[in-house]
Parts: C-alpha cells; sequence; structure tokens
C-alpha cells in the first residue's frame, strides 16, 4: 500500500510538472505573439495601399457582405498606416435551414484603405504549419485544446500548484536554509527563482481561476469591481433588448462619451457582446504598456452607458488585477517584460522537464515491499 501511495504521489508530480512546462514554454513564446506571428505570416499584417482609411463599420459591413454567414463580433484598428485590421467573425443563424452557417476561417485581415480581403485562417486550427502555429500553440497555453471549461480548469490548477511550489520553495529557502534538492540548486538559486517565478504564477492564477479563486481572495484585503461580463451574469437575465445600435452609431457615441471623459485617444479595439447585447469599445490600439486600455460599455439597444473600464483608476485590489494582464502577457513595460516572461517561461519549462525526468525515475526505481 505504501508503495502504490508512493507511486501516485510521484506520477501526479509527474504529470504536473509536464503540464506546468508546456504551459510554460508557450507563455514564453506568447510573450512574443505578435513579433513571432507576423514574422511567420508577414501577408496577415503588411498592406501596400495608401491614402485614408475607411471607417472601422464600412469594414466591417464590406467583409460581411463578401463572406456570407460571417457576422463580425470584434475588430483591431490598425495603429499605423500600411497594417491591416484584423476581424473575427462567428457564423450567423440561418433562419431557413435552422442551422449555423459554415465558415472555413473565423479571422480575417483587411487592407483598411481598400477594404479587399489580403488574409484570413481559423483560430486555433491544428497545428504547425505558419499561419496556425502560434494561435494553436495559444489555445495549449490556454485551455490544453480541450472543449468547454475543462482544459482552463486544468491549467488552473496547475497554476495553483506552481503558485504554491513557489510558496514552498521560499519556506524551505529562507525557514529551513535548504536549496532545491532534487536539481542540486544552491540556496540563493533557489530564492531568486522563487521571488521571480511568484508572480508570474499569481498572474497565472488571475488568469484561469479570476471569479473563482483570486478576486475573492484579493477581496479579502481591498475590494475589485465585477467585470462587465460578470456584472451581467449576475442579473440572471436571458432577454437583453434588441440590437437596435449599428457598429458606427456605437462608434460615435463611444466617442462622445470619451471626450466628456478627456479620453483623447482614437478607439483601436470594437467588440459585440452577442450574449448580453452590448458593444465595447477601447481607447487606445491593442496591447499597450502599462495598465493597459480604458474601455466604454454602450446598449447595442439604446446607446446608453452599461459599463466602463479605467485600469489606472480603483481600489487597490482593482489595480492589483488590472496589473495581472499586463505582468502575464508581457505587456507591462515594453520589450523588458517580454524579455522578462520569455526567460522566466523559458526557465520554468526546463525546471520542470528536469523535475518531470527525475521524478518518472525515482517512480522506476521503487522497488515493492
Amino acid at each position: 500500500m505504501k508503495t502504490f501511495i508512493q507511486r501516485s504521489f510521484l506520477l501526479c508530480t509527474a504529470i504536473m510538472a509536464l503540464l506546468l512546462a508546456i504551459a510554460a514554454f508557450t507563455g514564453a513564446i506568447h510573450a512574443f505573439y505578435y513579433e513571432i506571428d507576423e514574422w511567420l505570416n508577414p501577408q496577415f499584417y503588411q498592406t501596400n495601399s495608401s491614402g485614408p482609411a475607411l471607417p472601422a463599420s464600412e469594414l466591417i459591413t464590406r467583409l460581411e457582405n463578401k463572406v456570407p454567414g460571417a457576422e463580425v463580433w470584434y475588430q483591431q484598428i490598425p495603429a499605423a498606416p500600411g497594417r491591416s485590421s484584423m476581424l473575427a467573425v462567428s457564423p450567423s443563424w440561418d433562419e431557413s435551414s435552422g442551422q449555423y452557417a459554415q465558415l472555413e476561417n473565423n479571422y480575417f485581415y483587411m487592407d483598411p484603405v481598400n477594404g479587399e480581403i489580403i488574409g484570413a485562417r481559423m483560430w486555433g486550427k491544428c497545428c504547425f504549419e505558419a499561419e496556425n502555429l502560434l494561435n494553436y500553440l495559444y489555445e495549449l497555453h490556454h485551455s490544453l485544446t480541450l472543449p468547454g471549461s475543462i482544459g482552463s480548469s486544468i491549467m488552473g490548477v496547475v497554476a495553483c500548484v506552481w503558485g504554491l511550489a513557489c510558496l514552498w520553495l521560499l519556506y524551505t529557502a529562507v525557514v529551513r536554509k535548504k536549496g532545491l534538492s532534487i536539481l542540486g540548486l544552491s540556496l540563493p538559486t533557489t530564492v531568486l527563482l522563487a521571488i521571480l517565478m511568484l508572480p508570474v504564477a499569481l498572474s497565472s492564477i488571475a488568469m484561469n481561476f479570476s471569479q473563482q479563486l483570486f478576486k475573492p481572495i484579493v477581496s479579502l484585503f481591498s475590494p475589485v469591481t465585477a467585470s462587465i461580463y460578470e456584472q451581467y451574469a449576475e442579473r440572471k437575465q436571458t432577454n437583453f433588448g434588441e440590437r437596435l445600435l449599428s457598429y458606427q452609431d456605437a462608434y460615435q457615441q463611444a466617442i462622445k462619451l470619451g471626450k466628456q471623459r478627456g479620453w483623447t485617444q482614437p478607439i483601436g479595439e470594437l467588440f459585440y457582446s452577442h450574449s448580453y447585447n452590448f458593444y465595447g469599445m477601447a481607447f487606445g490600439f491593442r496591447d499597450p504598456a502599462g495598465m493597459g486600455n480604458n474601455w466604454l460599455y454602450l446598449s447595442a439597444e439604446n446607446g446608453e452607458l452599461v459599463g466602463k473600464k479605467t485600469p489606472r483608476i480603483g481600489s487597490a485590489g482593482d489595480l492589483f488585477y488590472f496589473g495581472q494582464l499586463p505582468l502575464h502577457s508581457g505587456r507591462s513595460h515594453g520589450f523588458i517584460s517580454q524579455l522578462f516572461i520569455f526567460i522566466i517561461g523559458l526557465t520554468t519549462a526546463g525546471l520542470s522537464v528536469l523535475i518531470m525526468i527525475k521524478t518518472i525515475k525515482k517512480v522506476i526505481w521503487i522497488k515493492p515491499l
């Protein structure tokens, strides 16, 4: 019985180490997602047209006209000339057939000057072709490509184990004066690794178990404002009105409300929530350095303001939570933070592989009583 328990514990340790290695390696790669993806797929990002860009709503209309059954739910507006606009679509409902439309691609890249589609792909498609690699690795990082919430929950558990492991390393190093003996690391090296990995591990918990674990614990010390999706989910409604406001109307309304708040940056991202019938508009382009962009959320029925997100304003709990995504993605301090996440990711992946190998060897060496 004792041997069985030992083997089971060691096998669980090896599995956790393997999953952490996957998460850490793919996370390291995604610190430079856009740079690597553009290097692999320049045709998705670069355009040759010059001149004034078409309105965001015009690109949406043109795409939906060119791709039957496609309904745009998200758009990135290019930050500079010569760059494409990315639009994500979902299949529309066909009343005649009683089914959703079948789409070959759900991510499209358009020339914002002439409105032509210059590239398309299916998000998360397997596996290692240039156009699929980075998005597939993202899904592997986030959910192990498993359906529903199963994969993200597994990765959340892995993040929790990682965080606890970092705290245990600090305890054994500071209190018991021991390094990571399984890998033969010295005391100072163990302390340094634990201190560097712990913030990333905590941000991983925030990404996977935000509502279930991270926010409730942080709220014990300082309140954390519920996200727009959490606020709508708490209403327990099934009908959120009709979509009477167009993208263009919502865009203009958001600009007006933004000016009232002194938000001078252009809108760089916009989306529509089918589930809750509201629009979201970001003031600033995607993934800026710092805490992130300000957002306004407008009812798609009447244009009323239904929510906002201001990452630099709020309680201590809000600011701590808002800082997790920039930290986790490596966007908080530009290239320096990207490089930090890249190095920590590779280091964690390497350590996890070594622990997995040594643990498996222990399983093999255990002799039954």
